[in-house]
């Protein structure tokens, strides 16, 4: 009875313990999924910098309706008469407006794209930050386990070790108590850097300094998904979203190399002087100006680099379409393979916590009274312990293996839980 007490009391040291174990440290905030996202959407760089694609899209748009420069010459000499003459003249080339719509429809398309990469990185941000909770969360169920084992095997060792001192039992005895203990304990480093490298990479995601934040998790549970009544969450995808205007910018390409077919207009003015007696038998000076307008139509004669811009714009065109096709297939895809292996994941979950998860407890107090009333010795009750331990750890990771397929899942059909 007396050891059965120690364990007691090494349980509620353990506890204590524990709360202090998953605290956050000096200058840490815990924050909670929702607010992990806010924080990342505002602060990320790779969402800072596709929100700055779509300003610098939306800035190249005005490109559209830019011209060619206006052609100033000047004409010096006697090209009128044996005089000296002087003219100035002023010309410009004009596309077609069908020209200027294509470029702008093709800007306007770029910008589209750019702004559902923004979704789309920020669909895959917030995947990423649901993970970091989750694996967070596992890594403080296991803590909260191994805490409560280092406490047990300690009270076991100090009795083990009384034991031997006293000639009640052998070495073995004390060597196995302090080889559990050793082992827990080694875990436990290891458990401790896997949580602050996840802390540095959580942090990452917030762009914010190392060790700022930290997630506010509870008890280790399953995560539910809503499963779509409908297909119509593909279409809606953030990677089929981009995937088609992707496409739908390819189209709009093709579009301005085939205005480049189309003719330009050229206007043209010119002003001189024509000294000398002119037709109208009067005689004219520098000082006299005589103005001409012109008009021109510019036609692209030799096509061969403008068709080949073409048929390249197509073939990209073509490249586009099929990989739109592939993402639709990839994502449904994944959405299948995800959703059955999420399915037997919880199904083999509930099975083990009505049947293994149960014998577990029913192990671990059974051993306990009957190491107290010596019905077992130490090394017997360390084997069930390990047994019952092995069992809660596998828990933890069934729990594991059904939330990485939920967390897939709420991002395949953009469906996330908070």
């Amino acid at each position: 009875m007396e050891f059965n007490r120690s364990i007691k009391v090494s349980l509620l040291f353990a506890i204590a313990v524990t709360s202090l174990f998953v605290s956050p440290g000096a200058g840490q905030k815990n924050v909670t999924l929702k607010e992990a996202v806010d924080i990342a959407l505002e602060n990320n760089l790779k969402v800072k910098s596709a929100i700055l694609k779509e300003k610098y899209r939306q800035a190249m748009v005005n490109t559209s309706a830019a011209m060619q420069p206006l052609s100033v010459s000047t004409t010096l000499g006697q090209f009128n008469s044996a005089y000296f003459d002087t003219g100035i003249g002023l010309s410009q080339t004009f596309l077609l407006p069908k020209v200027y719509r294509a470029k702008k429809e093709a800007g306007l398309a770029d910008v589209r794209t750019a702004e559902f990469l923004t979704n789309l990185t920020g669909a895959e941000l917030k995947r990423e930050l649901e993970d970091h909770f989750d694996v967070f969360g596992m890594l403080q169920a296991r803590k909260i386990l191994l805490v409560q084992l280092d406490s047990i095997y300690s009270a076991m060792e100090a009795k083990a070790k009384v034991r031997w001192e006293k000639g009640e039992s052998d070495i073995l005895e004390h060597l196995t108590a302090r080889r559990q203990r050793d082992e827990v304990r080694r875990q436990q480093e290891l458990l401790s850097g896997e949580s602050a490298a996840l802390l540095i990479s959580f942090n990452l995601l917030l762009n914010a300094p190392e060790g700022q934040y930290q997630p506010e998790v509870g008890d280790y549970r399953p995560v539910a998904v809503d499963i779509p009544v409908t297909d119509g969450w593909l279409a809606g995808h953030p990677e089929v979203l981009l995937a088609e205007e992707e496409w739908k910018a390819g189209v709009a390409r093709t579009s301005v190399e085939k205005a480049a077919r189309l003719p330009g207009i050229t206007a043209g003015y010119q002003n001189l002087s024509i000294r000398g007696t002119g037709a109208d038998n009067k005689v004219y000076t520098a000082a006299h100006r005589f103005s001409n307008f012109q008009l021109g139509v510019s036609v692209p004669i030799f096509r061969k680099g403008i068709n080949a811009g073409i048929e390249a714009s197509r073939a990209a065109e073509d490249i586009l379409s099929n990989q739109l096709e592939t993402t639709r297939n990839q994502i449904a895809g994944d959405y299948n393979k995800c959703l059955d292996l999420y399915r037997v994941a919880y199904r083999s979950l509930l099975e083990y916590e009505q049947g293994s998860l149960r014998d577990a407890a029913t192990i671990m107090q059974v051993s306990s009274q009957r190491l107290a009333s010596g019905a077992i010795n130490y090394l017997e009750y360390v084997q069930l312990t390990t047994l019952a331990t092995d069992i809660r750890a596998r828990h933890i990771d069934l729990i594991r293996t059904v939330n990485t397929n939920a967390v897939r899942l709420h991002y395949l059909t953009n469906q996330f839980k908070f």
